[in-house]
């Protein structure tokens, strides 16, 4: 239930965080709002309900009638139908509707009603203790009139000791049981301290030497690393070096091949022999310089002569021959 302000405006009541669900593009404050005093989280006033935009709202504090025309309505962005906002403002009074009013009979019917419910459990009540004085006042006479009546109420009482006796001992038993039980779980409980300290020991040393190996390991493969680097320079200077032994191979393949293109003719070794040792009998045949192209156009110095092939070889060596062309 809302509390309800007197209507002065020169004193108001501050109201902070008032609930409000938006619908249909308004809502209706519990009380009538102090011209500007209106802060509604995440909006900021407007000087008009028309054309609002998203974030904006507007009330007419109707402040030229002393608020009694203040309709408390605030409004908002259509679209903004359905969301929670929550306002704070300073209340100048507490208009009563037809809903607050039914909310008061409504409090007061369940308040009735209530207490008529009471009314019967204090009747109820009232009975009851009713009957048990009037049983107890009847057991009373009974009990005086009754000779054995202290005597069963003795034995009751005795029998009631014995159990409580009976009970404490076995209660006191059960606690020895307990406490020892206790004192082997604390002894357990110490092995296991002492053992769990051991293992941390363990385990701390075993992280050291892992760590160690861990070390050794990024030693190794460092190296290893390294090697590959190396073997993989290697590998690429021996691919140049093969390369370049291949070029010198296929230069030297050319050199012995325009070697052979420039060897022009072929004689046998009497012929060579009795050629150079002045044999005036031997035919030279005239071979024409490939570079000319006919015969009138040789000179003398463009022609080439080989040997016949019918005399016999003569007694020249290797290295003979070789000093005669390397002259």
């Amino acid at each position: 239930m809302k509390t309800f302000y007197p209507y002065d405006p020169t004193n108001p009541v501050a109201v902070e965080g008032e609930a409000h669900k938006i619908i249909h593009g308004q809502i209706r404050l519990d009380h009538v709002p102090l011209e500007s005093s209106i802060e509604v989280r995440g909006f900021r006033p407007a000087q008009s309900a028309a054309n609002l935009q998203s974030n904006e709202f507007f009330c007419s504090y109707r402040a030229d009638t002393l608020y009694r025309e203040a309709n408390r309505i605030v409004y908002f962005w259509a679209g903004r139908s359905g969301q929670q906002v929550y306002v704070s403002y300073q209340a100048v009074a507490s208009p009563i509707t037809a809903d607050d009013m039914n909310e008061i009979g409504k409090h007061l019917t369940d308040s009735e009603k209530r207490l008529d419910a009471q009314d019967v459990t204090s009747s109820e009540i009232r009975n009851s203790v009713t009957n048990v004085r009037d049983e107890a006042r009847r057991a009373l006479t009974a009990h005086n009139s009754s000779v054995d009546a202290h005597g069963d109420i003795r034995n009751k009482i005795d029998a009631e000791g014995a159990m409580r006796i009976a009970a404490d001992t076995s209660l006191q038993q059960q606690l020895n049981v307990i406490r020892n039980a206790f004192d082997i779980v604390a002894a357990a409980v110490d092995e296991l301290t002492d053992t769990a300290e051991t293992l941390t020991a363990t385990v701390a040393q075993l992280k050291n030497q892992l760590t160690d190996e861990i070390s050794a390991r990024e030693q190794i493969e460092t190296r290893l690393e390294d090697e590959i680097n190396l073997r993989a320079q290697l590998a690429v200077t021996v691919a140049e070096l093969q390369g370049q032994i291949n070029a010198e191979t296929l230069a030297r393949i050319n050199l012995e091949n325009t070697l052979d293109d420039r060897i022009t003719f072929d004689i046998d070794t009497e012929t060579f022999n009795n050629f150079v040792f002045g044999d005036g009998s031997i035919d030279l045949i005239e071979i024409f310089d490939p570079k000319t192209t006919s015969d009138d156009e040789l000179s003398d110095e463009d022609k080439a002569y080989i040997f016949d092939d019918e005399s016999s070889a003569g007694d020249v060596t290797d290295d003979e021959i070789n000093e005669i062309f390397t002259d």
